[in-house]
């Protein structure tokens, strides 16, 4: 059963585990950091990824974080690891004080455009061009307050 882990440790206080979904949900949470990446392992391996951290478009408006990345490897879609990563990163980012989390998805990637809309994202009719290989790419928002 895959678990979350965070790349550094967080103190001063821990939360318990919790299971969400076929994932099992284990970080530990350290208030007021810039950003951070957790990993999803399912015990011999890593099987997914997502990084945080404070809004990169300079035009935000105070209090808007972003969800930078979100990668599950595809042996482990459908069994929970990519909500509970993106709930750890919206908790992440909530307790850092966002009222809203912005991310950016390729046009083309229709099932990650489903999965962050069954989460509760939606479009905001931003568009751009990835740095990578020259992509469409579509801003989705996310309030949280």
């Amino acid at each position: 059963m895959p678990t979350l882990a965070r790349r550094r440790p967080r103190t001063p206080r821990q939360s318990p585990g919790r299971p969400r979904g076929k994932a099992q949900l284990s970080l530990a949470i350290r208030p007021a950091r810039p950003d951070d990446l957790y990993g999803a392992s399912d015990g011999e391996r890593i099987v997914g990824y997502a990084g945080v951290g404070p809004e990169r478009d300079a035009e935000a408006p105070a209090g808007t974080g972003e969800l930078y990345a979100l990668y599950v490897h595809p042996d482990s879609w459908g069994c929970g690891v990519g909500r509970a990563l993106a709930d750890a990163a919206v908790a992440d980012l909530q307790g850092n004080g966002c009222r809203a989390i912005w991310l950016w998805v390729l046009e083309a990637n229709i099932r990650a455009r489903h999965f962050y809309t069954r989460y509760g994202f939606t479009e905001t009719g931003a568009r751009t061009y990835s740095s990578l290989a020259d992509l469409p790419e579509i801003r989705l928002t996310l309030p949280t307050g």
